[in-house]
């Protein structure tokens, strides 16, 4: 069967976490004195909006892995490993954002990290990073959900 990343990468589950967040961010802006509201912008380019597109993206890889790849029952590993690298952004986000929205950001991450835990597996030997980001990959320190793996591994199915 042949099998089209193109597919996979269009695929948009429904993100509620992100949602969620976002519908925060805009009661605590609304919230917001004038001032403050210059540092809760969300437009495009915003940290905020990086934040959310981040969510969003990270949350549609963990709700992907609950449903066993569903549509398509495969997943691409770059798109997987690009999947890893915006929960990489989401960990330094902090320092961008408001101390209001780090707290809601915290929140919303916490739920879905917890989510992609039970959907995966620990890897301690650091194989799904060697293969997805190469042997280079290993002088880089990396956050704790490099170090788990799905199983079976999505682009390795039939």
């Amino acid at each position: 069967m042949a099998r089209f990343a193109e597919i996979v990468r269009e695929q948009r589950p429904d993100t509620p976490v992100a949602e969620a967040f976002m519908a925060s961010v805009e009661k605590v802006r609304q919230a917001a004195s004038a001032l403050a509201q210059l540092s809760l912008d969300g437009g495009t380019g915003s940290p905020i909006w990086s934040a959310n597109d981040n969510l969003v993206v990270w949350e549609r890889v963990i709700r992907q892995l609950e449903s066993g790849w569903a549509p398509s029952g495969w997943h691409p590993a770059d798109l997987y490993r690009e999947r890893l690298e915006a929960r990489d952004e989401l960990a330094s986000m902090g320092t961008r954002l408001p101390r209001e929205v780090t707290e809601l950001l915290g929140e919303a991450l916490e739920e879905l990290d917890r989510r992609f835990v039970a959907a995966t597996e620990e890897d301690p030997s650091g194989s799904l990073r060697r293969e997805l980001a190469g042997a280079s990959a290993e002088q880089v320190a990396v956050g704790w959900w490099w170090r788990r793996r799905p199983d079976p591994t999505p682009w390795e199915q039939d």
